[in-house]
C-alpha cells in the first residue's frame, strides 16, 4: 500500500531522497478527491493488559491520477534517481482502464 506522506511532490521527493528502494505515490483515483469526513481513526480499548487496536478509514484522499504523473512531479522524483510507483486505485473498473 502506498504511503500517507507521499501526496505531494515534495513528499515524493524526500521518499526519493531516503534510503528508500523505490518510491511509491499515494493511491490515485481518476479525479482528485478529499477522502473521508474526520475524524478516520478511531481507537478500540481492548481491556485489561492488552494495548489498544485502532481501525481507520482515509477514503482515499488524493490529487489525482494527473496529478501524479504530471511533468512537475515526474521531474522532481526523477531528479532523486529512484523507480516511481504510481499507486491505482479506480473506484470502478472502468476508471482503472482509463487510468
Amino acid at each position: 500500500a502506498s504511503g500517507p506522506k507521499s501526496g505531494h511532490v515534495t513528499d515524493l521527493a524526500n521518499v526519493g531522497k531516503s534510503r528508500s528502494g523505490a518510491v511509491l505515490s499515494k493511491s490515485a483515483t481518476l479525479e482528485k478527491q478529499s477522502g473521508n469526513p474526520l475524524p478516520r481513526l478511531k481507537k478500540i480499548p481492548m481491556g485489561g493488559s492488552v494495548c489498544e487496536g485502532s481501525i481507520n478509514s482515509e477514503g482515499l484522499p488524493n490529487s489525482g491520477i494527473d496529478y501524479y504523473i504530471s511533468a512537475a512531479v515526474l521531474e522532481g522524483v526523477k531528479a532523486t534517481g529512484k523507480p516511481y510507483f504510481v499507486s491505482l486505485s479506480g473506484l470502478k473498473v472502468a476508471d482503472n482502464v482509463e487510468m
